[in-house]
């Protein structure tokens, strides 16, 4: 194993060894030796020098050294526990880059099945599990295990309590050791899966918001299952969570007992909001939002966990009572939008008030308002009245008869032009002729030159009476002629008859001109 990662790291270990001063000198030697041991793979010497140097000054860099030598021994899973609380106990800006980097490296490695077990006890006191020291109280993070029995124990001021557990696959145990009374209490907290809606939030804020909100989930005494787990859970549950039936598949699989949802939208103001949701009763328990304007990584986080500790401890309060519904014919129970099933019905819902519908087909909806009371049966007796049958259609009105529509007016007749004309032709030249026989007869038998005197004899007379006569006859016969022509009326039309069906019969239609 190379020795210069270890040599970097002595002047940064022994500045961050706390404890009393006089045990600082002796810690760090101690660090050194362990860290020579190491390197010489003799893994017993190494382990015995780091476990006295962490008792007497705890401090992340010899959780580091505890780490490597629990990867070089093959322990996986202690090397990822311990490496994650180093992680966790520094500042990245301060830690060594190249120890940081294999921490991490170790931590992402394909991580074995293992379980939680969550540490409560007095300050400064030392974990140690199967024989093994791998912290001090109070640990960050709850520490990775093995699913199977172990023997844990914490010493404080040279007393040492022990307890026996048996930690199941993929949760939590809460191990609490009171000091004072000598006392022991191993429980299980109830599971709670939490599914993150992030927006607008880069990935190294995202993974402090959930480091914040795992912490402020176990200060509410719940465990929120293992990220591992999480991943697999979160797609089905997510799409089937409103349906109000997947918690009957799903609980069974990982214990689990709530979901707490979070969304975080972080543009030019962040938003939170949090809702934990009963998988018992499949029914809201709590919810709350907040604004952060302006908020710093640190502050996002603070609030964060400040809103999940508000929803978590008033979501898990509430109690819960069991409602019994019957009616007559049986209906399908509604609350809000969650289908519970059909009468006769008895299920555990959270306490308070609740909306409760009746829905049956050929029925009139029942609504009615019950109050839920903690480890109470309220009952319920609904009968349903059915929907008043539909009013009969107005009889249909007999058919109206359609009266034909009248044969088309015909146009009135009009007189041929050509008879206009030549009775106006005529006329004319009536009058014409007229004219010329009247002038005619009017110089008949006149002299046609004055008589000179002496002599009083008209020796030539016109003799126009003939002419004339006969002027005026043709002009007779041109105007009765024109006078006829235009008085002549058009010729007629013939009478057309037409039948129309009709709803009662037939009609007759008559058209035409007369």
């Amino acid at each position: 194993m190379p020795v210069r990662p270890y040599v970097l790291l002595l002047p940064v270990a022994l500045a961050l060894l706390p404890g009393p001063a006089g045990a600082r000198p002796r810690a760090a030697a101690l660090l050194e030796q362990g860290r020579r041991a190491l390197q010489a793979g003799n893994f017993p010497e190494a382990y015995r020098a780091l476990a006295l140097a962490y008792e007497q000054a705890p401090g992340p860099q010899v959780l580091y050294q505890l780490g490597l030598l629990a990867e070089a021994e093959g322990r996986t899973l202690e090397a990822q526990d311990l490496m994650q609380r180093y992680l966790e106990e520094t500042d990245p800006e301060e830690d060594d880059p190249a120890a940081r980097s294999r921490a991490q490296r170790i931590v992402s490695q394909a991580r074995p099945p293992c379980s939680q077990v969550s540490v409560l006890g007095e300050r400064r006191a030392l974990v140690y599990l199967d024989q093994r020291l791998l912290g001090v109280l109070p640990l960050p993070l709850p520490l990775l295990v093995s699913p199977g029995p172990h023997r844990i124990a914490v010493q404080s001021g040279g007393k040492r309590l022990e307890s026996h557990i048996n930690v199941p696959l993929d949760r939590t145990v809460q191990v609490r050791f009171d000091a004072r009374a000598g006392v022991v209490v191993v429980t299980l907290p109830p599971a709670v899966l939490l599914i993150e809606h992030v927006h607008n939030v880069p990935a190294p804020v995202q993974e402090h918001l959930l480091r914040q909100t795992e912490r402020a989930v176990r200060g509410a005494n719940l465990e929120p299952l293992p990220r591992e787990v999480a991943r697999e859970l979160k797609p089905q549950l997510t799409a089937c969570l409103e349906a109000g039936s997947c918690q009957d598949r799903i609980r069974p699989r990982a214990d689990l007992e709530w979901v707490l949802v979070t969304r975080v939208e972080a543009a030019e103001s962040a938003t939170l909001s949090a809702q934990i949701i009963d998988l018992t009763t499949g029914q809201e328990a709590a919810q709350a939002g907040r604004s952060c304007p302006g908020c710093s990584p640190e502050q996002l986080g603070e609030a964060m966990a400040a809103l999940v500790t508000e929803v978590a401890n008033r979501g898990t309060a509430r109690g819960r009572g069991v409602l019994e519904v019957r009616s007559d014919p049986p209906a399908e129970v509604l609350v809000g939008t969650q289908r519970l099933g059909t009468t006769p019905l008895r299920r555990l819902l959270l306490d308070g008030p609740v909306e409760v519908r009746l829905t049956q087909a050929g029925y009139r909806v029942e609504q009615r308002t019950v109050v839920i009371r903690d480890r109470e049966t309220t009952a319920l007796e609904v009968q349903l009245e059915m929907d008043p049958p539909e009013p009969a259609p107005p009889p249909l009105a007999p058919p109206v008869a359609q009266t034909p529509p009248p044969p088309p007016r015909p146009a009135p007749a009009r007189r041929p032009p050509w008879r206009l004309g030549l009775g106006i032709g005529a006329l004319g030249a009536g009058l014409l002729l007229g004219g010329f026989g009247i002038s005619a007869l009017s110089v008949a038998e006149s002299c046609i030159a004055e008589p000179i005197p002496p002599a009083r004899v008209c020796r030539q007379v016109y003799d126009t009476i003939p002419a004339g006569a006969g002027l005026l006859a043709a002009s007779g016969v041109l105007l009765v002629g024109g006078t006829v022509l235009i008085a002549l009326p058009p010729a007629r039309q013939k009478v057309q008859l037409q039948l129309y069906p009709q709803p009662a019969g037939l009609a007759l239609g008559l058209g035409g001109r007369f």
